[in-house]
């Protein structure tokens, strides 16, 4: 299977640490927003029924796939002090693909848009 388009090669894998800077600043975000207020996973988890697995999908008589968010799972820790922890935190909001109940006989795929003509 080809590889992840979120798998990153080994040059790039090697990246630096933060700055002195960087650091101070994402420690100031943490300190300044109500992380531990998780009312935004709440209502992205509502009406939640069921997910793909794996979370990829292949066009029809291919093994190159369309849509692969497998190689999201490193968003589930918590952020390096290279990354705005507020900035982590709106990625991992998505992360519960699949399908959702918005009303009563009504439900909806969550982070699934693929179109294959």
């Amino acid at each position: 299977m080809d590889k992840s388009p979120f798998t990153l090669d080994a040059d790039a894998a090697a990246s630096k640490s933060a700055s002195d800077h960087t650091r101070a600043s994402n420690h100031a975000v943490t300190d300044a927003l109500p992380f531990s207020n998780r009312r935004s996973f709440e209502d992205a988890a509502r009406g939640f029924i069921a997910t793909i697995d794996p979370l990829t999908i292949h066009r029809e008589g291919s093994r190159r796939p369309v849509y692969d968010l497998s190689g999201l799972d490193f968003l589930a820790g918590s952020p390096p002090d290279t990354v705005n922890p507020s900035l982590w935190r709106q990625a991992q909001l998505p992360l519960e693909v699949g399908f959702c109940e918005r009303l009563p006989f009504f439900a909806d795929a969550k982070m699934i848009d693929v179109y294959d003509d």
